[in-house]
């Protein structure tokens, strides 16, 4: 089962006070991830992966990537072959 979007966030805040003042920071996570993107496509592998292709990300839109949950990681893939974006 696909653990809650707040799991699979790539980055963390982390609260400090300073003064009396609460400042947000935030911390990178994972070194590699896709772009932001639209008009991708996603569907569920089973189990805690999801698999993402395509996607308009103002550079290319044939990229082939797949989230872990378990492991909080995604990684990107390069198939010999692939549908046409």
């Amino acid at each position: 089962m696909i653990k809650p979007l707040a799991a699979a966030l790539t980055a963390v805040v982390l609260l400090t006070v300073v003064s009396g003042e609460v400042l947000a920071q935030w911390t990178l996570m994972m070194d590699e991830y896709p772009s932001a993107r639209s008009s991708h496509a996603t569907v569920s592998l089973g189990g805690d992966e999801v698999l993402m292709f395509g996607g308009d990300d103002g550079e290319r839109d044939d990229q082939t990537w797949i989230y872990d949950a378990d492991d909080a990681r995604w990684k990107q893939l390069a198939p010999a072959f692939a549908p046409s974006a």
